[in-house]
């Protein structure tokens, strides 16, 4: 069975590990409840990282006094033993509203779902798994204190008590108090940490192993590790090295949140062009002619951080192991580490081509936003115009764009007789564009309806700017829809076959029935492309789809 609740504790100078076990739990436990012990700023600075937690949490404010101390600096002052008699405050206060509860040390990370609570017994106890009568058991105690369960309040008042006199603070104390209680041990598939390898090597040395794309502790799968990232080398590379094997993307991204403090962004300095000869140009997070790069670069605050290497490194990556393939075609994907990937996420192309194509290298693919082009023009031009009702559209359907390249050609000075039957149609020859951003945002704003024929990608960051603007979109078959929210015909978006079809399809969408799409469209942009917002549904969508 699983526990009714869970609980820990954490002060702010270890809130990046609490983090980290609180976005496992929302992977494993969808919208349990947890009782936090935690300072102000803790509970202040989880509140304001992305992705929401789905997690009913239940603050409870009862470590000020330690403030952002770690444990050295707790042992100067003579408080490191309250502090962990903090544990069986919030357990007892779990307990006492859920009738039990679970405590996990915040430098824990689950890789599975809690169900093996025997809720017969009073109490849940995990073991170090130490040799039997090792000295190294008798120094720190046979049972861990950083996973340990209860339905008796009493049990968890005698620990209390027992652990004021204990020889190695609330952990010894455990080996007497389960001669009172009816107790079950976790199995050694649950809380696995360094003191396994460290201290019992001959039975858990070679223990670690990968069955089906799992890691199995002999012939378990691995519940939950219970380690600082940043400080136990061996286990965390073994893990590492198993996950990335496993291709397991979610729980590598805990992992170096947590070793990272913070989401990382990594953007090339130099990129080759193979679709300019495979010259090579250098580019900064401001330039708009790289897919992608500017967009993610006004997405840095306290939580995400946009590094830009100048050393070798040829595409985006979310921390070191999720790609971030935003380029047009498959023409970049020959430089890619495959060796070094969980997952990648495509912005541009369709599920017959990329998608397709990374499926067949065996690896997990998703799709993700797409951006418009100058997203703080589009951002700020939002800000400043109100977005205009059917009446005031004067415009019932406009395409602006240009011809760059042959492929562009291909598919935009075609045998379709556009420009006679849209509104108004701008196609220039060349690679100066007839408006300036803000007066071409202005003229599809003004429109009822927005054409949108592919450009160089399957996607063209103009299907992004018509849905911000509230102008409903008219694909044709060669434009790519494949997001991971998906569009949905005739809710977001028309779709027609070929120019002649086009006057019919618009004289059966009513006024109610574009107002309808319009306000879809534009809920749909703010929620997964504008940089308020695309963030924490990127990272919802890595860790929780």
């Amino acid at each position: 069975m699983i526990p009714n609740s869970f609980c820990t504790l954490s002060n702010y100078n270890s809130h990046h590990e609490l983090f980290g076990l609180l976005l496992s739990l929302s992977i494993f436990h969808p919208y349990a409840k947890i009782y936090i012990g935690c300072d102000q700023k803790t509970k202040d600075s989880i509140n304001s990282y992305s992705p929401k937690l789905r997690l009913n949490i239940q603050w409870e404010i009862m470590l000020e006094k330690y403030g952002n101390k770690n444990r050295h600096e707790m042992e100067k002052e003579n408080l490191f033993h309250e502090f962990l008699m903090k544990k069986m405050d919030i357990l007892l206060i779990g307990i006492e509203n859920d009738n039990d509860c679970l405590f996990l040390d915040a430098d824990m990370i689950l890789l599975d779902q809690i169900n093996d609570i025997d809720k017969t017994k009073d109490l849940g106890v995990s073991p170090h798994y130490f040799p039997k009568n090792s000295p190294i058991g008798k120094k720190f105690g046979y049972y861990n204190a950083g996973m340990i369960w209860s339905k008796n309040k009493n049990s968890i008042i005698d620990w209390k008590i027992l652990s004021q006199d204990s020889y190695f603070y609330e952990q010894s104390s455990i080996e007497d108090l389960i001669i009172d209680y009816d107790h079950f041990e976790f199995p050694d598939n649950y809380n696995f940490g360094e003191f396994r390898l460290s201290h019992n090597r001959q039975t858990y040395g070679n223990s670690l192993n990968i069955i089906n794309e799992e890691i199995y502790v002999h012939d378990k799968k691995l519940k939950s590790i219970h380690t600082h990232v940043d400080r136990y080398y061996k286990l965390n590379f073994i893990i590492y090295f198993l996950l990335l094997k496993c291709k397991n993307y979610k729980i590598l991204t805990i992992i170096n949140r947590i070793k990272d403090k913070k989401w990382i962004i990594n953007i090339p300095y130099v990129l080759k062009d193979p679709v300019k000869d495979g010259k090579s140009f250098k580019i900064t997070t401001k330039d708009s002619s790289i897919p992608g790069r500017e967009f993610l670069s006004s997405l840095i605050n306290t939580n995400t951080d946009v590094q830009i290497h100048k050393t070798k490194l040829d595409h985006v990556y979310l921390q070191n192991h999720i790609l971030f393939y935003d380029n047009d075609t498959l023409g970049w994907e020959d430089n890619i580490n495959y060796n070094k990937i969980s997952l990648i996420l495509l912005g541009n192309g369709n599920k017959n081509v990329e998608e397709k194509f990374f499926k067949k290298r065996n690896k997990h693919t998703q799709f993700t936003f797409f951006w418009p082009n100058n997203s703080h023009i589009l951002e700020l031009f939002l800000l400043e115009n109100k977005s205009l009702k059917y009446e005031e559209r004067k415009t019932e359907s406009i395409f602006i764009g240009n011809m760059q390249c042959k492929e562009q050609k291909k598919y935009r000075f075609n045998n379709e007789n556009w420009e006679n039957i849209l509104s108004k149609f701008h196609l220039t020859g060349n690679h100066k564009h007839l408006f300036s951003q803000e007066i071409y945002l202005k003229l599809l704003s003004e429109s009822k309806f927005g054409l949108c024929l592919r450009g160089y990608g399957s996607k063209c960051h103009r299907d992004i700017e018509l849905m911000a603007l509230g102008t409903v979109p008219i694909f044709t078959p060669e434009v790519s829809i494949d997001y991971n929210d998906p569009l949905i015909e005739n809710y977001h978006y028309i779709k027609i076959d070929k120019a002649e079809d086009l006057k019919d399809k618009l004289k059966n969408i009513s006024k109610e029935k574009w107002m309808e799409m319009s306000d879809n469209c534009k809920k749909w942009y703010f929620k997964n492309c504008h940089s308020k917002n695309c963030w924490n549904t990127l990272l919802n969508q890595i860790l929780f789809n």
